[in-house]
């Protein structure tokens, strides 16, 4: 797969660690976390307002929180239930959307969106439909989280003289 376009960047988002944490690891007083800013288009067409997400690699599927389903004026049940094991807390059941997600200027249509039943936890931007449409580069050194839209396929223009 080869870029194309513009890279799209955001800002990692810094908070400070616990003190059980410091304990562990003294050097380490800030966390890094990759968050991009996405929006979602709503049945009705219209695109929401622009939210931060967590760019999380050992999500499977991306996994948005209720409030963001109210506010997209989604029927939560309309979606189809799945349980999902979370990180230490056990499983959790989403609906399963299909909608279109803007990354910058890049929207990908009708992808897989998990939502929460109960109001918790962060929003995960999650690999399935995203990651394989993106090379996402995480740089902590450069406080980045980058991401580049790949070709699926090589055109024709290019055939064999790669």
């Amino acid at each position: 797969m080869f870029p194309t376009g513009p890279p799209i960047r955001f800002v990692m988002a810094k908070r400070p660690t616990t003190k059980q944490f410091r304990t562990a690891i003294p050097s380490v007083r800030k966390i890094v976390d990759p968050i991009a800013q996405v929006r979602l288009r709503a049945p009705n067409k219209k695109w929401s307002d622009k939210f931060a997400v967590l760019v999380d690699s050992g999500a499977v599927v991306s996994v948005f929180t209720k409030s963001i389903s109210d506010n997209l004026g989604l029927t939560l049940e309309s979606g189809k239930p799945i349980e999902l094991q979370t990180a230490g807390k056990g499983n959790v059941t989403v609906y399963i959307h299909k909608l279109d997600l803007q990354i910058g200027d890049e929207t990908l249509e009708r992808i897989h969106i998990g939502f929460q039943e109960k109001e918790k936890g962060t929003s995960l931007l999650g690999r399935i439909d995203v990651f394989d449409a993106f090379r996402i580069n995480l740089s902590v050194r450069g406080l980045d989280t980058i991401f580049l839209r790949e070709l699926s396929e090589l055109p024709d223009r290019l055939g064999k003289d790669i």
